[in-house]
Parts: structure tokens; C-alpha cells; sequence
């Protein structure tokens, strides 16, 4: 499993390349998973084991080589962007952070309706919840449980059963259930474990100390969005393996959306009813499909150059994890291409719909200005350095502190009006 870094991800599929390893005097077919499309984006190329390779010679290095091969010769003929590769790491593997091989013990104090249990997490990822069952279960029952892994038989040194623990299944709502049925619902964004009261959906045995037994796992949130390095090691021992870090970020994860966030959410499908017309439906379902994005905008008839194109429609989104790179991007732009494929006017093509990141242009200002006195000039020249950063912000900045609209620039008056507000500035001049 090899990961190939690359220095920009390309919109436009590349030139299918065929890969292929040194073998007996001949280069043969690899025939690997390519998780780069063809060198396309960022990705893991994964293959077997090549025990029959042979060494060569090349570059003046003596080694086993595999080799990309453009084998019908698009890229001579043109038209087509060839790629960078920035970083190549072997043996890679995909991670999510996710934290394991938690449990929690809870009593079910008496038959309460619609009791409910907060977990000590939040942000629950898997959860398999086991009742001690009070009573002893007939030999079809048992049979029938044990058949789909759901019985779980704690016996003494002499084969006597002493505890039957079940494992119950979680529903999205008690309604549809009768009072027989080992049920159970769970709001995993707020670690809430709920049972049914009896008539929709049994009631755990009350009185039996620690007769609930959680296993989960808990991950997700930007807070698991880590920085390259922060992963240092393992926590299991595995064969062959002494080392393990992430020379990439860690990206896609985000916050749970808020409630005026939701209702705001469902006033606008009300508004679009999940079929992309105008711009700001391209725009709202964008938002729909990734939770991941800061703000977007949407062009019609221009390409992904900016060129006029009758017909095509071009999103600009602009992420929240911008520092994670091209990798994220190349995901993101997927997963929103494959939710807006389907909701795509009658007789567009999804090849007229275009998805980029906004292009960031650099602003270069030198500024003429008088101070008061000599000892504040450094202050006053940090002071303007930090006004100019925080309004040129595209996120938060501006004078409304909400950003700048995509395709939009601050012009020359209101960058003076910024610095003229600085304490300890006396005059400006240019």
C-alpha cells in the first residue's frame, strides 16, 4: 500500500495509466487497486505482495521497481495536465479517529417508562448495549439467539450457567414494537441511551446492580481533525510494525449542526425540494451533502477556467479545513458531485457540472504613515499588520466580521478606512 501525495488534484480525469512491476527481463501487469485514479488525486495504490519480482538496475540504483505507464500516448498528444507527485510514502493505511473499547455499567432502577442513560461520551460512533436477563430462557429461545450472536452465557467451573446476557438491538422509534421486544434507542451525537416503557419495547430487569452493560466506541467533530505528526505511535502491538504517524492531516470531520442551523436547513429544502434549479439551490444542497463547507458560490455558463460555457454550472466551495490540503478537497468535491448527480435539472449533463475551490489572491500593501512618536512605530506597525489580517480574513473578516462573498475583493478606500482606525496613527500618506 503505497501513498502518493499529490501536489494538486486534478478536476479533469487524466489519461488512464497502466501499472506494472519488473519481473524475469520484462516489465509485467501489476494490476493494482488505484486509489490515485491514475495519479489523478492523493490516494493509496494498493497491491499483492510481489515475491516473484526481479531486481534492475535503474536510475544507478539496483532495486525493485514498479513502474506507471501512459500506454497509449495521450500525454504527448496534448491537452491534458500532467501530474505532480509531491510525497510518496510506503506502507499506508487509511485511519479514522475513533476511540475504542469503551464500556459502561448501568442499573435499571425500577420500571420506569422511558427511562433513559446519559453515557459518560458524546459523539458515539458503534455501540452494542447487553442486558442481564433476569429470568431463564427456554432451550428454542436460546438456540435462536445464539444463532445470530446475540446471547452471551458467563458458567461456573462445573459448565452451570450463571449469567445470560443479551444483546438488544437499537430502533429509530419504540412506536413500531411490542412489549416483548429487546429494544433500544440511542442519540449517539449526545450519548443518550433510552429504553421503551413496557408497552413499546421491554423494560430491562430493575434491581439487578450493573445489569446493563455499553461497549462503544466514540470519535467525530472537527476535534478529531489533527494536524500532521500528532498520530506517534500505536497502541496495540502489530507484527512487523514499529512506527506509525500521519504525514498528511487528518480531515472531514465536523460539528454537530445546531438547531437554528437544522431549521434553517429545512426551510431551504422546502424551498429547492432536493432538485438543484437556481444557483442558490446548487449552493444549498452543496452545504446539504458535506457539513464540512465555510461558505459557497455558484456561477452559471462559465467552466472550471472561468471560461463561458452555455449550459455548465461551476460551485466554488470553500471548506473549513483548508489547512488539510488537496486530499480533503478531492473527497469532498466527490461526495458533493455524487448527491448533486442525481438532483440535476432534466437534461443536464453531470459532465457540464463543475466543482473548484476558490482561487486565493495575494494582496501586497505598503503603507506610508505618520505616528506620534518614535517608540510607536513598531507598535503601530504590528497594530495595522493585525487590522489589515483580521478584515482581509475571507472567513471572518470584512467589516461585518462574515467574510467575503467568493469573487469579491476589498478595494483601496476600504483598506485605508482599516488602517486609519489604528491607535497611534497620525497621518496616512499612501
Amino acid at each position: 500500500r503505497i501513498l502518493w501525495v499529490m501536489e494538486h488534484d486534478l478536476e479533469k480525469k487524466p489519461p488512464e495509466l497502466v501499472w506494472e512491476y519488473f519481473r524475469d527481463g520484462r516489465w509485467r501487469d501489476l494490476h493494482p487497486a488505484d486509489g490515485t485514479e491514475s495519479l489523478r488525486k492523493t490516494g493509496i495504490l494498493t497491491f499483492q505482495g510481489l515475491a516473484d519480482a526481479s531486481l534492475l538496475k535503474l536510475f544507478g540504483r539496483e532495486l525493485y521497481w514498479i513502474r506507471a505507464r501512459d500506454e497509449k500516448g495521450t500525454y504527448k498528444k496534448g491537452g491534458f495536465a500532467v501530474p505532480e507527485i509531491r510525497q510518496i510514502w510506503l506502507n499506508a493505511a487509511r485511519v479514522r479517529t475513533v476511540r475504542r473499547g469503551i464500556t459502561e455499567r448501568l442499573t435499571m432502577e425500577g420500571y420506569t417508562s422511558g427511562e433513559s442513560f446519559r453515557l459518560l461520551n458524546r459523539n458515539i460512533h458503534e455501540a452494542v448495549v447487553w442486558v442481564l436477563e433476569s429470568r431463564v430462557l427456554g432451550e428454542e429461545e436460546s438456540g435462536r439467539l445464539l444463532n445470530v450472536g446475540r446471547l452471551r452465557e458467563l458458567r461456573d467451573a462445573d459448565g452451570t450457567v450463571r449469567e445470560t446476557w443479551i444483546r438488544w438491538e437499537e430502533t429509530e422509534n419504540f412506536l413500531f414494537h411490542g412489549p416483548a421486544d429487546r429494544v433500544y434507542m440511542l442519540d449517539a451525537n449526545e450519548g443518550v441511551l433510552a429504553f421503551g416503557g413496557g408497552i413499546h419495547g421491554a423494560i430491562p430487569a430493575p434491581g439487578i446492580p450493573d445489569g446493563i452493560l455499553v461497549e462503544y466506541s466514540t470519535g467525530g467533530g472537527s476535534c478529531c481533525c489533527l494536524q500532521p505528526g500528532q498520530i506517534d505511535g500505536l497502541e496495540l502491538s502489530a507484527g512487523f510494525v514499529n512506527e506509525a504517524f500521519n504525514p498528511l492531516p487528518l480531515f472531514g470531520g465536523c460539528d454537530r449542526e445546531t438547531a437554528g442551523e437544522a431549521m434553517e436547513r429545512a426551510g431551504k429544502e422546502l424551498k429547492h425540494r432536493f432538485r438543484a434549479v437556481t444557483g442558490a439551490d446548487y449552493v444549498d444542497l452543496a452545504m446539504e451533502a458535506v457539513g464540512n463547507i465555510e461558505k459557497a458560490d455558484c456561477f452559471s455558463g462559465m467552466d472550471l477556467s472561468g471560461s463561458r460555457q452555455p449550459g455548465a454550472v461551476t460551485l466554488v466551495i470553500l471548506r473549513k479545513n483548508r489547512e488539510a490540503g488537496d486530499a480533503a478537497f478531492a473527497d469532498m468535491r466527490q461526495e458533493i458531485r455524487e448527491y448533486l448527480t442525481k438532483r440535476l435539472p432534466a437534461g443536464m449533463s453531470p459532465d457540464s457540472l463543475f466543482i473548484r475551490e476558490p482561487l486565493m489572491v495575494e494582496i501586497q500593501l505598503l503603507v506610508t504613515a505618520e505616528v506620534d512618536d518614535f517608540s510607536d512605530l513598531f507598535p503601530v506597525r504590528r497594530a495595522v499588520e493585525r487590522a489589515l489580517e483580521e478584515f482581509l480574513d475571507p472567513v471572518t473578516g470584512n467589516f461585518d466580521q462574515k467574510g467575503w462573498q467568493i469573487g469579491t475583493l476589498p478595494d483601496r478606500l476600504q483598506m485605508e478606512t482599516v488602517i486609519k482606525k489604528v491607535p497611534g496613527l497620525r497621518n496616512l500618506k499612501s
